[in-house]
């Protein structure tokens, strides 16, 4: 569990420019129009001459993504957003939600109403809209509920990003 709770800083070669990410299995979400998230990218591996989607991720600075610790799902072929209501805290740490043992306050629960995340969307980022209409990314996608995408009272769960600025910070510092 403690790896799922991690965000990994992975060095990308080349620039900052933002790969389109493939579709990200967002539950009742809509394609988002090409490079509307230019900060978002699709981290992916080559086998057999073909790169495959493995997780999202997004640039914080030149040379440098967040992602999740950990990553899977399918290999989508589009990029999905949907606007996923944030659940506070109290709520989805109740028994019948998530619960204490599996939700900590640097953790954010998003979605679950109609709309939310799944398979294959780790490392991807919840963006929050700021009062001067700026885009910042206040979570990363860590994980959504066994008993399937969209559960009841199982909202996506996102590691919150400000938990861990200072990290985040110093590890670019430092390398």
């Amino acid at each position: 569990m403690a790896a799922m709770l991690s965000l990994v800083l992975l060095l990308v070669a080349g620039g900052a420019r933002a790969a389109v990410l493939p579709d990200s299995r967002v539950v009742n979400g809509q394609d988002a129009e090409p490079y509307s998230w230019p900060w978002q990218i699709s981290l992916q591996y080559e086998r057999d001459g073909t790169f495959r989607h493995t997780c999202g991720g997004t640039l914080i600075a030149a040379n440098w993504v967040m992602t999740a610790a950990h990553s899977g799902g399918s290999l989508p072929d589009r990029l999905q957003q949907a606007e996923l209501p944030v659940v506070d805290y109290e709520h989805c740490t109740q028994p019948d939600w998530w619960g204490v043992l599996a939700i900590r306050r640097t953790m954010i629960c998003a979605g679950g109403a109609e709309k939310s995340g799944c398979n294959g969307d780790s490392g991807g980022p919840l963006n929050c809209q700021a009062e001067d209409g700026t885009w910042e990314v206040h979570g990363i996608a860590s994980f959504v509920s066994a008993l399937g995408c969209n559960a009841a009272k199982k909202p996506t769960v996102f590691t919150r990003v400000s938990a861990f600025e200072d990290w985040i910070e110093e590890t670019i510092r430092n390398n």
